[in-house]
């Protein structure tokens, strides 16, 4: 009898998550002429959930440039064996990254249906559209605001099958959103520490296999330090 992934994960099986940034090279100017932007959520996302998380996850490299099509970007999360996707959604990435989730939860339903993809990033209005989840019926769930509470709380649920009270999530019910409320994040024992020092080695091979994949270098990378969580002055334009 074939076990469900959430009978494997309560017998040692580690879910696996990816995080696909899908980022763009800039034109900046000077040498080297084009640079990307590594987006740092993935890794406190990953610091969080390992202070605070039930199920431990093996955590795959992200990837970070949108440099490949939907469906190769969908046929290597299957090489991967991919049970859960994130994908953070901008202005520039978007319709790439409805395209992949479609494709994958398309592609997927044959191997299993406990498959999930999460979407974040500043771009989403689930929290906002009622009939975003009629758009998107591929999509389970959409975090809103502060993510680490929000993301750990999907892992543990899809894991274990046990749910507290939820945060900054708008859950897929049957086509209908479900929405969690806002919290801003405050944890003590998380902003006391660093998410990079804790894990250097890891972002560091994260770093290696893009250069290794991409032919970038270290002097095409800009990695983003934000001292501030959004921004306060909501301007009317603005995505973030």
């Amino acid at each position: 009898m074939l076990l469900t992934l959430q009978e494997a994960y309560k017998k040692g099986h580690q879910m696996r998550i990816k995080f696909l940034a899908n980022s763009i090279l800039m034109h900046l100017g000077g040498r080297p002429d084009y640079r990307i932007t590594v987006n740092p959520a993935y890794f406190m996302m990953k610091h969080y959930h390992t202070l605070h998380g039930k199920h431990q996850p093996k955590w795959l490299f992200q990837n970070f440039m949108a440099s490949k099509t939907a469906q190769e970007l969908v046929d290597s999360l299957i090489s991967e064996r991919v049970e859960l996707l994130l994908l953070p959604c901008f202005v520039w990435n978007m319709d790439l990254q409805m395209e992949v989730a479609k494709l994958y939860k398309e592609q997927t339903r044959d191997i299993s249906k406990d498959f999930h993809v999460v979407v974040g990033g500043p771009h989403l209005t689930a929290h906002k559209d009622p009939k975003f989840f009629e758009k998107y019926p591929f999509i389970d769930y959409a975090v809103y605001g502060d993510g680490e509470k929000a993301l750990s709380n999907i892992i543990d649920y899809i894991a274990t099958g046990e749910r507290s009270t939820w945060v900054n999530t708008v859950e897929n019910v049957n086509g209908k959103a479900r929405v969690w409320p806002f919290e801003v994040l405050r944890d003590e024992k998380y902003w006391s520490t660093s998410p990079y020092l804790t894990q250097k080695q890891f972002i560091r091979d994260n770093l290696e296999a893009m250069y290794t994949e991409t032919g970038l270098s270290n002097l095409h990378v800009m990695f983003a330090l934000e001292f501030a969580r959004g921004c306060m002055y909501k301007c009317a334009y603005c995505d973030w």
